[in-house]
């Protein structure tokens, strides 16, 4: 028969994986808007006929849009690291396996798992350094950070090119 707190402790952890699982299915919509946003916003600045005014204005949005989502990426890479620990510690307490990556990789081991070892584990030549320092070793949110703090850049220099350009020095920008 199960106990009363047996319940409760299944629900906790069915709730937290719950909150876990909502967060990580929205937090990948986001960079995508973000690279659109982005996409559009070059368009605007780089375009020939647009106006200085506009450049500047476009370019600070940018660099809000690129912030922003930076900020928001991390701030749910912490949430989503929360409750990673909390779903760890309370599968720990009710003596439950856990699902690290070395964990399942070592329940794979006991099993046939020779066509994921040989493509993903233990691959040859450039395979096997895109798998280590691209793939496999990379969090996926620091990626897209990384993409974004590229774009922030790009920003920042259309942004001083276009202050150049209202001061009457000739930036570059086409106008």
């Amino acid at each position: 028969m199960v106990k009363d707190h047996e319940r409760r402790d299944d629900a906790y952890l069915v709730a937290v994986e719950g909150r876990r699982n909502l967060l990580e299915s929205v937090i990948w919509g986001i960079p995508g808007l973000a690279v659109a946003s982005q996409a559009f916003l070059f368009t605007v600045t780089l375009a020939a006929g647009t106006p200085t005014t506009g450049r500047l204005l476009a370019a600070i949005a940018g660099l809000v849009a690129a912030g922003t989502t930076i900020h928001y990426m991390l701030k749910n890479l912490y949430h989503f690291d929360l409750l990673e620990a909390v779903i760890d510690a309370e599968r720990d307490r009710l003596g439950l396996r856990m699902l690290h990556r070395h964990e399942l990789i070592r329940t794979l081991a006991d099993s046939n798992g020779s066509l994921f070892e040989r493509r993903w584990l233990r691959p040859n030549g450039w395979r096997r350094w895109a798998n280590e320092k691209l793939v496999i070793g990379r969090s996926a949110v620091m990626m897209w950070v990384g993409t974004l703090v590229i774009f922030a850049v790009i920003d920042v220099v259309i942004l001083v090119l276009a202050v150049l350009q209202a001061l009457g020095v000739d930036a570059g920008l086409a106008a």
